[in-house]
């Protein structure tokens, strides 16, 4: 089995509350949509600047090609699968951040989760589910959750998901089987009402684009849970084309296989304005 690194964060308001989970009741899948990252770095990560910027987000483990870091004890709670009470998958229910455990697949420099990356998180998967018992349906997205694009490979094709859950069955020495029923997200789009979305160009630079435009986009990409800034007030839609809004424009653009370069432009409005219908 792939080695897997005890390394907890730091007890913390922001990534590692303390609290204890009420019970192992699922495994809910993650990318980390960071290219190039390591599970080191995002370690680091979430005991160091997560907490510096006052936002809430964690997960157990974090895989990569190499290595499996485990960041958060498996009994406590880490803030991965839970966003304005939203739980749509009924074992999980009301809150996935209390009943289940996080595993975020690292990113390669190219966007994708390599293939050694995604074995070395099913092996980590199949170890949890023979610990506590659990069936390979009991394996869900971060999308199943709460219909937030994560992970985006297995988002645009569910098939993902299913080869990835045959793969845990098979270390499990289970013999091949029909997909089990998915959990279907409830009808509903994220968006209530509708957005109006600028055209032309917007970016990060100096000084900084702002106004009602800025903001327009700032809205649109948090009604997707792209948020410029989750853990600051009103989630950072502030008006300001900063640093932040750059970064949730580069995740949005990533996650939906446009050129990552946190450059709003056409094409990352018709996607956007595509996804709000």
């Amino acid at each position: 089995m792939v080695k897997v690194v005890k390394n907890y964060v730091k007890v913390n308001k922001y990534t590692r509350p303390g609290l204890k989970l009420s019970g192992v009741k699922g495994i809910v899948m993650h990318w980390t949509a960071t290219p190039g990252a390591s599970a080191l770095n995002e370690r680091n990560y979430f005991n160091g600047t997560c907490i510096a910027d006052k936002r809430y987000a964690s997960a157990h483990y974090f895989v990569d090609r190499k290595e499996v870091q485990l960041i958060i004890p498996e009994n406590e709670v880490a803030y991965h699968a839970h966003d304005q009470n939203r739980c749509y998958v009924s074992f999980l229910k009301p809150n996935a951040n209390t009943k289940a455990i996080g595993v975020e697949m690292c990113v390669e420099k190219n966007g994708q989760i390599h293939s050694e990356t995604i074995q070395n998180a099913a092996e980590v998967v199949a170890d949890l589910c023979r610990r506590y018992g659990l069936s390979t349906d009991k394996i869900v997205r971060h999308y199943d959750v709460t219909n937030k694009s994560c992970p985006a490979p297995w988002v645009r094709d569910s098939s993902q998901l299913s080869a990835f859950r045959k793969k845990v069955d098979s270390i499990l020495g289970n013999k091949s089987k029909a997909a089990p029923k998915k959990e279907t997200p409830k009808k509903g789009k994220p968006a209530a009402k509708k957005y109006t979305l600028p055209t032309g160009i917007y970016k990060y630079k100096s000084p900084m684009m702002k106004g009602t435009a800025v903001r327009q986009i700032q809205e649109a990409l948090a009604a997707l849970y792209f948020y410029p800034d989750k853990g600051a007030k009103n989630k950072g839609i502030d008006g300001y084309y900063g640093p932040n809004t750059a970064n949730a424009v580069k995740r949005f653009q990533l996650m939906h296989g446009l050129s990552a370069d946190g450059i709003y432009g056409p094409k990352t409005k018709a996607k956007i304005e595509a996804l709000l219908k």
